[in-house]
């Protein structure tokens, strides 16, 4: 039996200088998002509990959500906001007995495309530990 290969959802702001295309190209990474279904917002702001919950129940193994360092949000409030709504739905998965690793926020720092994918590398070996989600 192969490797586990766990479906991930990326919900992503759209607005963050270090996920764009030009920045990681040129950084060597190519496009480190190419192996997850990837959702851009124009801010994190926007993104709902709703849309968390569905992606999960649609089967997605694991959530990231990336978006920009807290200091560097264009509308200031985009990381608060998710944030607070990961911890709901954290909670919501931990009160049914899942994992709350199988959403996690990663916040960008602008000029640090390299560290972005190191860390979308580590959270999906996480996600492949935990394995798939309703034991599918």
């Amino acid at each position: 039996m192969g490797e586990f290969s766990p479906k991930i959802v990326v919900f992503r702001c759209q607005n963050c200088p270090s996920q764009t295309k030009d920045r990681m190209y040129y950084s060597g990474l190519g496009n480190p998002f190419s192996d997850f279904s990837v959702i851009n917002l124009p801010c994190l702001s926007r993104l709902d509990i709703q849309h968390i919950l569905r992606v999960i129940e649609e089967g997605a193994d694991g959530v990231f959500v990336v978006g920009c360092a807290e200091d560097s949000c264009m509308y200031k409030v985009g990381v608060e906001l998710a944030q607070k709504r990961i911890k709901y739905v954290q909670e919501i998965l931990k009160s049914i007995g899942m994992e709350e690793a199988r959403i996690q926020l990663i916040e960008a720092p602008s000029s640090m495309a390299l560290k972005v994918a190191n860390m979308l590398n580590k959270k999906v070996e996480t996600i492949r530990e935990l394995g798939p989600i309703f034991g599918k």
